[in-house]
């Protein structure tokens, strides 16, 4: 069997010249080349990975804009191991992006680009830029939302472009604007024009590499010299060189097999990225973004300020490809060893802070409207009714929740207004939603004219709502049942807005900057009951100026008198100049009209107040 086996081999051998083919396999290398040389290997596998699943996608995939995505999702979630070949070819992609940016992290600090190896390091570079467009372009295959209006995005960017901006634009949308020969177009790209350049110029890097060699480890105090580095280099080889097959490449054997392995395992347990909705450019609730190995630029787009948006959208991509192809034409010689260039370590460092910190800027995207933000619970308002409960609900339904965090709930495009109440008076508060501003919508009292909240009676919420938000510690509720006879005691509790469950009232206390509020003077007993004895119950009630204390408002206080009731039956503990007392009926009717309107207790008295003064 092994005689006939060995008969065949070497017929075709002989006919196919096989044993040729694989001469490269077995090319010297110098031995102490371990660890850090196989991360080239590694790229070509998941390239091989790349070709294997997208083919298989390719079968069932149809490139229609009417079709596109209801074929993805019959390949994920009918076609026999449809979910599993999606998530090959994601995570097949990730790897290889991580592959090929380790292996030119580690030529770079090892001074591998330097002579002769400049041409292999310049292939390299041009490798891995057409392994991010494959990334891009693969990415807009997907053809949901996310990925239609990251061709408008792509579109704009190359618009800017002087001179052939308009041209290049067309190009890339295939006319004037987004549609099927957009898809046709970038699946032509995907599938045909860059994998075929990309085996080209692969063959071509493996070629340079045989040619010239693996580069050997850098050791410090030994420089290139132009002129005597390749007879250095084949000593080298013939003092201690080894084939790299079998010899060195059983490293390489175990890296790769990991990561095929990790790649089957990621695709198998994760699975594909969700699709995002179908493409409906009519839906301005979009957020597109890239896949996560090009969101660090996607966030260095998002924070350049406005006016050099173009210069930079432009320019640092044809700069940083500057940079990398002129790194082996001005260093091409002289040390090799990280240890002597110390710069090398900072800029491989240098590049991994960047990229790592807009990395995750960009999955933040602080910029980017949260159009999921959810209502704000219960707990995050701080009522269950009343004026503060509506602004509460307000402020998510009118879309102020999706630009500004509320105690790390909503979006981040905005300020945020956590603990606002602490920070703006209420009077800045006004301004700042009446006359609106950057990225925000005036305020218009009349609903029909527009405006982002509605009505003054939405815009009272809002604020109410707003002026809840403080870090003051001493915020609680006080209930009282409204329908017991019992004496009920209460604390101290200074009440803006009131609300009513059943029989039990619930007073919130705000911070004493609000307008109005109302003052229980220290514990009372029984007084919402309406047969309750005036005599034996005292309430204060307190219409303090805005956003300024009762010594600032220079004991100019509103109040509420009524006859045959004084403030010598009710101690006010020396601030009887500064305030007036008045009969629990009429709080009693204060109380009950504020619930009729919105639990607004502290508007009510404030129009009751003025009311007493006109009379």
């Amino acid at each position: 069997m092994i005689k006939l086996f060995k008969t065949v081999w070497n017929w075709l051998d002989d006919r196919l010249g096989i044993s040729v083919l694989l001469s490269p396999m077995k090319h010297i290398a110098p031995q102490d080349s371990k660890w850090w040389y196989v991360f080239g290997s590694a790229t070509l596998v998941a390239f091989i990975v790349q070709v294997a699943s997208g083919v298989a996608l390719a079968f069932s995939y149809i490139s229609s804009s009417s079709q596109a995505y209801e074929t993805l999702v019959f390949i994920t979630n009918n076609a026999p191991f449809g979910r599993f070949l999606r998530g090959l070819h994601y995570y097949g992609a990730s790897a290889m992006v991580l592959m090929i940016g380790a292996h030119m992290a580690q030529t770079f600090l090892f001074g591998a680009y330097k002579f002769p190896r400049e041409m292999t390091w310049t292939t390299g570079i041009l490798l891995l830029a057409f392994t991010l467009g494959m990334g891009f372009t693969g990415q807009l295959l997907r053809w949901d939302s996310t990925a239609a209006w990251s061709v408008v995005v792509a579109a704009e960017q190359a618009g800017r472009i002087p001179i052939i901006g308009d041209w290049v634009a067309r190009f890339i949308l295939g006319g004037n604007t987004i549609g099927g020969a957009t898809l046709s177009r970038f699946f032509a790209i995907h599938v045909f024009v860059l994998p075929g350049i990309m085996f080209a110029f692969i063959g071509l890097h493996v070629w340079l590499v045989l040619r010239h060699g693996i580069s050997e480890p850098p050791v410090a105090g030994k420089p290139v010299d132009p002129a005597t580095y390749r007879a250095e280099y084949e000593e080298l080889l013939k003092k201690s060189g080894k084939p790299f097959w079998p010899d060195l490449a059983w490293r390489d054997v175990i890296v790769v097999t990991a990561l095929i392995i990790a790649i089957a395992v990621a695709a198998f347990f994760i699975g594909p990225p969700a699709l995002d909705r179908p493409p409906d450019p009519s839906i301005l609730a979009a957020d597109p973004r890239p896949d996560w190995y090009l969101l660090w630029y996607f966030a260095l787009l998002a924070l350049i300020p406005a006016k050099i948006e173009g210069y930079v959208m432009i320019g640092f991509p044809v700069l940083i490809g500057l940079l990398l192809l002129f790194v082996p034409i001005w260093n091409h010689k002289g040390e090799r060893a990280a240890s002597r260039r110390p710069w090398a370590i900072a800029v491989v460092c240098l590049s991994v802070i960047m990229i790592g910190g807009l990395w995750w800027e960009g999955q933040q995207s602080p910029w980017s409207p949260n159009f999921e933000a959810q209502p704000l619970s219960e707990k995050v308002v701080g009522a269950t009714s009343g004026p503060v409960f509506k602004g509460g609900q307000l402020f998510h339904d009118k879309g102020c929740l999706n630009c500004h965090l509320i105690q790390g709930f909503g979006g981040r495009r905005g300020p945020d207004l956590t603990y606002i109440a602490d920070k703006l008076t209420r009077d800045n508060l006004v301004i700042r939603i009446v006359n609106g501003g950057t990225n925000i919508q005036f305020f218009s009292s009349d609903s029909g004219k527009g405006g982002h909240v509605g009505s003054g009676g939405q815009l009272s919420w809002v604020f109410a709502f707003l002026k809840s938000i403080t870090t003051d510690t001493n915020i609680s509720t006080c209930t009282v049942d409204w329908n017991s006879s019992t004496p009920v005691a209460t604390n101290h509790c200074v009440v803006s807005s009131i609300s009513k469950s059943g029989g039990t009232l619930t007073f919130t206390r705000h911070d004493d900057r609000l307008p109005l509020a109302f003052d229980f003077q220290q514990h009372f007993f029984g007084f919402f009951h309406r047969s309750a004895n005036a005599q034996a119950n005292c309430v204060r009630i307190i219409g303090r100026c805005a956003d300024r204390s009762v010594a600032e408002s220079g004991g100019q206080m509103l109040g509420l008198n009524d006859s045959g009731f004084t403030n010598d039956d009710c101690p006010l503990n020396g601030v009887a100049q500064l305030a007036h007392v008045a009969r629990p009926r009429i709080v009693v009717e204060l109380v009950e009209h504020s619930l009729a309107h919105g639990g607004d207790f502290a508007a009510v008295l404030g129009a009751h107040l003025r009311q007493q003064e006109l009379h």
